[in-house]
């Protein structure tokens, strides 16, 4: 719908957004609120090509209700809720909330940190790594607790896996004396530790608060196949203004859960490529003729086997049925083992 139609929004903070995420109308609001910046350009650059991710997921009804993050003129976040445009297919109605990214107060608090986690953690085409930073990011933004870390916990190493660290050095890859850092006690725990104006509390003489000087902290426990793997804290150099509610817990407690089930996911893809390619190096090595196969198909061979059946390459045999292979008295015993899946060894 082209702008200089007549709609009329139903608030004052109201905006309309076509599937590709440009802005296509606002209200006399939500003009205001974002004068001096482009429509298309409310969407924070790292977030444009997620937005219009989440945008495709209500359109298409996968959700009733999603949330992204746009950036006023001033640079402060902001918080925008999405969905369906009633009576207008393919369109999209967003609701700005001024503040709402730093201190969400309306009984709607809990649902949104539960939409901010689905946001970010649920683009599985998207990499991890990509992911996790953006979920430190935003989550930090909405805790209002600027450096957000994910570290791995070996003995009494302390090194970190992911960083949201603005205004820092930190970085993955450094490491530091676990005794030294509040993870110490956040890994003991079985529950969120959080700790506000450390300095005015039995804190204020632990090596981290007289090292790094945090003066609020939120950290709680990775778990990966079921030990604690490593933390995942939010923290500042300056006290919050306010305890952090039951629901910013609830928010940590997920998505270190979260953390821990993709960490998992990594580890077993990593040593099932890991497998692979020492079993590839084995039968490219042997005397012996090896070929592998799926559903019959042969993916690859060593030369070897190519040699032994009467081929200049193995390259002349991948992609061919492996009952080109076969004598046809033994075709029906490896038909047999192929739609079975079995893997116990046979001659044939």
């Amino acid at each position: 719908m082209a702008p200089t139609e007549t709609r009329t929004l139903p608030s004052d903070y109201h905006i309309v957004l076509d599937a590709s995420g440009h802005v296509i109308d606002a209200s006399e609001g939500a003009r205001a609120l974002f004068a001096g910046a482009p429509l298309d350009a409310w969407t924070n650059d790292g977030d444009r090509q997620n937005a219009a991710a989440v945008i495709a997921r209500v359109i298409s009804g996968e959700v009733e209700q999603a949330g992204i993050q746009v950036t006023a003129p001033d640079g402060s976040p902001i918080w925008m809720s999405l969905r369906v445009a009633p009576g207008a297919p393919g369109q999209v109605l967003g609701f700005v909330r001024p503040g709402r990214m730093y201190r969400p107060t309306s009984t709607s608090a809990q649902a949104d940190r539960l939409r901010l986690l689905a946001t970010v953690t649920t683009h599985s085409a998207t990499p991890f790594r990509e992911r996790l930073e953006r979920a430190l990011r935003l989550t930090s933004e909405l805790l209002s607790l600027p450096i957000a870390l994910v570290s791995r916990i070996e003995g009494e190493t302390y090194t970190v896996f992911a960083a949201q660290a603005p205004g820092t050095e930190l970085a993955p890859g450094d490491q530091f004396e676990l005794a030294n850092t509040f993870c110490s006690v956040t890994i003991e725990s079985d529950d969120v530790i959080a700790i506000n104006g450390v300095g005015e509390t039995a804190y204020r003489v632990h090596p981290c608060y007289e090292v790094f000087a945090l003066e609020s902290y939120v950290g709680v426990s990775v778990e990966v196949r079921g030990e604690k793997w490593g933390t995942l804290t939010f923290s500042s150099s300056t006290p919050l203004s306010q305890h952090l509610a039951p629901a910013d817990h609830d928010l940590i407690r997920l998505l270190a859960l979260w953390v821990g089930g993709e960490i998992e996911r990594e580890e077993d893809r990593h040593a099932i490529v890991t497998s692979e390619q020492r079993y590839r190096a084995l039968s490219h090595a042997t005397f012996e003729g090896i070929a592998f196969s799926v559903g019959g198909t042969i993916t690859d061979c060593n030369r070897q086997f190519a040699t032994l059946l009467g081929y200049d390459a193995p390259e002349d045999l991948i992609g061919r049925s492996a009952f080109d292979m076969v004598a046809p008295d033994s075709r029906e015993k490896v038909g047999t083992m192929i739609r079975e899946g079995r893997t116990e060894p046979y001659e044939a």
